[in-house]
């Protein structure tokens, strides 16, 4: 039993190498712990809120953690030195960092991702997604995988916003939406809006308040044929209506 912190644990996660244990903790702390002794290696603080989510890039030199203050932080393991990223204007509820661990990935309650360079501690580019994202994951250097859809980043890094992503494949759920090409498709009523959610490919699975489990599978082949001339005229194309979301 590894005992140091004071509230809850958010989030733990193994180094690369297996040596190290970095917790998450709601007392605003990151502790390392040595996993072959179970001893303290420190503890990095920093975040004025809770702490709830960490991770090791993929050389373990860099620990990034994002907090309820709405900052990610970058920390050397080592020293304890840290450099902050800021921009969210709300919780950050996942951080990822690129496999060649140059860029960080965020994303937060604000309802947008950015992504970070490492070295310099600046923003490249901010997306806004509609949706609150609990799950990132590089794809590969130009796609984010997320619990709502696949996320494409910008081509160079250079500061950019993105107010309208492209998605490949171009499914992707707001909060009240499922979305093809950008374009709203498929209105979702208050009791079949996810709760939590996952995106693999052409399928969507949700999980709502009701205890409902929903799997949503969409022939791409089929939607790009029936609706590619209404989509490039119409600004949304609903096929199911719905209450309005306001009244939800």
């Amino acid at each position: 039993v590894l005992e140091g912190h004071s509230y809850v644990v958010n989030a733990v996660v193994f180094s690369p190498d297996g040596k190290l244990v970095a917790s998450a903790s709601a007392a605003n702390t990151v502790r390392l712990w040595d996993t072959a002794t179970g001893e303290s290696r420190g503890v990095l603080v920093g975040h004025s809120s809770d702490v709830t989510v960490v991770v090791f890039s993929p050389d373990g030199k860099l620990v990034a953690s994002a907090s309820s203050d709405n900052t990610v932080r970058l920390w050397d393991p080592a020293t304890g030195e840290c450099g902050v990223l800021e921009g969210h204007s709300d919780i950050v509820r996942a951080v990822v960092f690129s496999p060649d661990g140059k860029l960080v990935a965020s994303a937060s309650d604000d309802k947008t991702v950015r992504l970070w360079d490492v070295i310099q501690k600046s923003i490249i580019q901010v997306i806004r997604t509609e949706a609150r994202l609990q799950h990132l994951a590089f794809s590969d250097a130009t796609k984010l995988q997320t619990d709502r859809g696949m996320l494409s980043l910008a081509s160079r890094l250079e500061p950019s916003t993105t107010t309208q992503p492209t998605f490949p494949p171009p499914l992707f759920v707001t909060d009240s939406w499922v979305t093809w090409n950008m374009k709203k498709i498929l209105f979702l009523p208050c009791d079949y809006r996810p709760f939590s959610s996952a995106a693999k490919d052409n399928i969507l699975v949700f999980g709502c308040k009701s205890g409902r489990v929903t799997f949503m599978c969409f022939d791409s082949e089929a939607l790009d044929y029936e609706f590619s001339h209404l989509l490039s005229s119409t600004p949304d194309l609903a096929i199911v209506q719905g209450r309005n979301a306001n009244h939800c």
